[in-house]
């Protein structure tokens, strides 16, 4: 399906900000123990088009088409590689106190 994987950006404050507000909805209320099940909550609780923007953030380019699990693993890495949950975590702090 692709010629290369694609690699994700590495973004700015801003863009994990601004993937941040794009998601903070769909969140779960507290941190999950596994990556994978902050990610289904995210998916199964975000209104349609989230991770198609989501990825338009995540990667300079992504296919055009591409089915429902390459999406979610492309989401997944690109939520990782730039330490997205950490930052929603930082956040959080910020408006507790």
């Amino acid at each position: 399906m692709f010629k290369r994987k694609p690699k994700p950006k590495k973004l700015t404050l801003r863009q994990v900000h601004e993937l941040y507000l794009l998601l903070r909805h769909a969140l779960p209320k507290k941190e999950e123990a596994f990556l994978i099940n902050e990610v289904e909550y995210i998916l199964d609780h975000a209104v349609p088009g989230t991770l198609i923007a989501s990825l338009e953030i995540l990667y300079k380019s992504t296919p055009k088409k591409m089915n429902g699990i390459v999406a979610a693993a492309l989401f997944i890495r690109g939520l990782k590689e730039n330490n997205f949950f950490s930052y929603v975590e930082f956040t959080r702090t910020l408006h507790a106190r």
